[in-house]
């Protein structure tokens, strides 16, 4: 759950809904943000921005949490603690609406790099679209983000199953 622009009791309360609504499927959910809403929320793990100590994350949650971190350069990835992350989300693959400018694009080929560097599981985010989800699958993404596409669609249960359908025909990487 990524909602940074709500005060901690609000993510805590959204969190619960999501928690709520995903039981039935024995889903693993986590907070994108602070270690402290995480743990008051009773979240599986956190989600960091670039940047934050993931080690210092996964000494606070322990060795059952979830821990992820975004990048956005290939070179990032070399530098990681692999022995405390489960995941890397890395964008954006293409220019974003949602973040304009907020790159550069990494495209495929920079997944690739991501993907082909490290056993991380990637992640791509970024202007990905049901026509576009095939090729970050392709380059070695394990799977994929969405946020901007479904929550300017009018028809948002749509878009979701179109991009479900799109990635139900694709291959995984050769690093996967």
């Amino acid at each position: 759950m990524r909602e940074k622009d709500l005060s901690e009791d609000e993510q805590i309360a959204i969190f619960g809904s999501l928690r709520r609504a995903v039981q039935k499927w024995q889903v693993r959910a986590t907070i994108h943000g602070s270690v402290r809403t995480v743990k008051a929320a009773g979240a599986d793990g956190v989600h960091l921005m670039a940047g934050r100590n993931p080690v210092a994350a996964r000494a606070q949650l322990g060795s059952g949490a979830l821990i992820g971190l975004s990048v956005h350069h290939p070179h990032e990835i070399e530098r990681l603690p692999r022995d405390v992350l489960d995941y890397v989300i890395a964008g954006p693959v293409h220019e974003t609406e949602s973040k304009p400018g907020y790159g550069p694009a990494l495209g495929a080929a920079g997944i690739a790099v991501m993907a082909a560097s490290d056993n991380l599981p990637v992640i791509a985010i970024g202007g990905i679209t049901p026509e576009r989800a095939s090729d970050v699958i392709a380059a070695g993404a394990t799977g994929i983000a969405v946020m901007g596409a479904v929550m300017r669609s009018a028809t948002p249960g749509r878009e979701i199953a179109r991009l479900l359908e799109a990635l139900a025909g694709c291959k995984v990487g050769q690093n996967q």
